[in-house]
């Protein structure tokens, strides 16, 4: 999936979208920014339309035509939390694999051939014509025959003349056929090689499915949540997967808005004594209610929407866990707390009319835990946890505290390095309650260490790759390193050096979800945590490492 994060600074929002291709990545975009632009536009209309009014009694019209037009606003914004189940239920399946094939030829015409110019009739010689005294004298038949032979001649040039002139513009015709053939050529059969490369994919994903395969699972569960109708301006769409292939069950960690960002504007109204608009706000009660039926519909509606898609039943359970960070009132501190987990297998959930249920009771008879008020944002124990066994994992060990302060580590052993990679970021990500693993020894470039990072905001499955390099990293590292991420289900990359990175690699992982750290990166962490070292590529070079991972 090709990733693009939207900005728009004069609304201060952003978003990350995503497409199976970086075409549809930046339409997506695109329809997003126009949204954005249409919303601004008309918050700048609602300012023009007070500024511009000419008296006291056009400002209060403007005013009160304000306040409804926000008031129509936090209406819709209410509701639109409250028909995520409904609106998710009607436009499913919102992704059918079967569909997505694409069949369409080049849409570019082919250029057409161009009109050449015809060439003009070549004159012919016309004999004069000789009077009784032409043939008595022979000076004035020569004279006749020289003046006609002279106009003969002119004719003849003339036509030379514009022979060449429409060859030339033929010629060049023909030239820019032929160029505007060749990049025609060139760009159908770009097209064609891409609409096939496309279509191979989707039938090894779809392949994939009917065989149970964890990564076509996450493959039509991204290309499913991305079409999902629902409110992302509310919902910031992180979400972190595991499927058991072995019980064909899919665990779905989603990240849910804090309670505090929960729409909670009844109505604006305008106050004539102080001529200004005022809000109005819905009571506590009803503001938890809406928060309370939207992670219960969510709950519902996401694992229906991916069992309505699954058409190779690739997946017969879905575990919803619904995640949530906010700030503990009780100890001023971040909290990450389990809110909603939700078991249920498609067998059943696909019986029951969703349209017409009430979302909490449903949720309820399906043996979902949740706190009576979810709102409270009571934490509950996850049905079943994202699981972190890997069979790559080895034992680690402690390098940092045996290494010498000042110490070359371009020159340590490329295991070493690995290990000391690992201690590192375990240090880097304890804090968070995060975890490092490393993996055993292959010295294939592969993955060298994986962090699992509870943040349900920047954390998930974290590939981590070190390269105790003496030279450059060059961006085929870089690139292999966002195919793992891809392949491994991740949902980021960091690749760490003793050395540097190229511009290409800056330039490849740029807007991807990859971090590149350098040598100076790395001492400045190992310094932070209290190592002290250097780093001498020289050195290390004469050590015979030139070649290390």
């Amino acid at each position: 999936m090709y990733s693009i994060t939207v900005w728009h600074e004069a609304l201060g929002k952003y978003q990350v979208v995503r497409g199976r291709t970086p075409a549809e990545a930046q339409l997506k975009a695109d329809l997003k920014k126009s949204a954005w632009d249409a919303q601004y536009l008309k918050s700048v209309a609602r300012t023009q339309r007070s500024k511009s009014a000419a008296d006291k009694r056009a400002e209060r019209e403007a005013l009160k035509e304000e306040a409804a037009d926000r008031t129509e606003e936090a209406e819709q914004a209410i509701q639109g939390l409250g028909q995520v189940l409904p609106l998710i239920v009607n436009a499913s399946p919102v992704f059918e694999t079967t569909k997505q094939k694409i069949t369409a030829p080049f849409g570019e015409r082919q250029p057409q051939a161009p009109r050449y110019l015809e060439y003009p009739s070549a004159p012919k010689r016309e004999e004069p014509q000789l009077g009784i005294l032409d043939k008595i004298f022979p000076l004035l038949r020569k004279k006749k025959m020289d003046q006609a032979e002279g106009l003969y001649l002119k004719a003849y040039g003339q036509w030379s003349n514009q022979t060449a002139s429409i060859k030339k513009a033929n010629d060049d015709l023909y030239q820019t056929q032929q160029r505007l053939m060749a990049d025609w050529s060139a760009k159908k059969a770009a097209w064609e090689e891409n609409r096939e490369m496309a279509n191979a994919e989707l039938a090894a994903s779809v392949a994939g499915l009917k065989n149970g395969n964890a990564d076509s699972v996450y493959w039509l569960f991204e290309n499913v949540w991305n079409l999902l109708p629902v409110p992302d301006d509310f919902l910031s769409g992180e979400y972190q997967l595991h499927f058991d292939e072995a019980a064909k069950t899919l665990v779905i960690d989603l990240d849910l808005p804090e309670f505090e960002k929960t729409p909670n504007i009844k109505s604006f109204r305008y106050v004539a004594s102080k001529n200004e608009i005022e809000e109005v706000k819905h009571k506590d009660s009803f503001v938890q209610k809406v928060y309370d039926e939207f992670v219960y519909q969510l709950a519902l509606a996401v694992p229906h929407a991916f069992f309505t898609c699954d058409t190779e039943q690739a997946v017969q359970a879905i575990v919803f866990n619904g995640w949530v960070t906010y700030i503990n009132r009780a100890t001023g501190n971040q909290t990450t707390a389990c809110i909603v987990s939700l078991h249920t297998e498609a067998s059943e959930l696909l019986k029951i009319n969703l349209r017409e249920v009430d979302a909490k009771t449903c949720f309820r008879s399906l043996k979902g835990v949740a706190s009576p008020q979810i709102s409270s944002l009571t934490p509950v124990r996850p049905i079943i946890n994202i699981d972190r066994s890997d069979k790559r994992f080895v034992n680690s060990h402690d390098v940092m505290g045996g290494m010498e302060s000042g110490a070359n580590i371009a020159a340590i052993g490329w295991e070493e390095f690995e290990h000391l990679i690992r201690q590192l970021f375990e240090k880097e990500f304890s804090a968070g309650g995060g975890e490092v693993k490393v993996t055993q020894a292959s010295r294939d470039g592969g993955v060298d260490a994986i962090a699992f990072d509870p943040d349900p905001i920047r954390g998930g499955k974290i590939v981590i790759q070190a390269k105790r390099y003496t030279n450059t990293v060059d961006v085929s590292a870089v690139r292999d390193l966002y195919g793992t991420v891809l392949s491994e289900g991740a949902t980021k990359g960091i690749i760490v050096t003793t050395s540097g990175f190229g511009p290409d690699a800056h330039r490849f992982a740029k807007g991807k979800p990859l971090t590149l750290l350098d040598g100076n990166n790395l001492l400045y962490l190992l310094a932070k945590h209290g190592t002290v070292a250097r780093i001498d590529l020289a050195e290390a070079k004469k050590l015979g490492n030139s070649l290390a991972r």
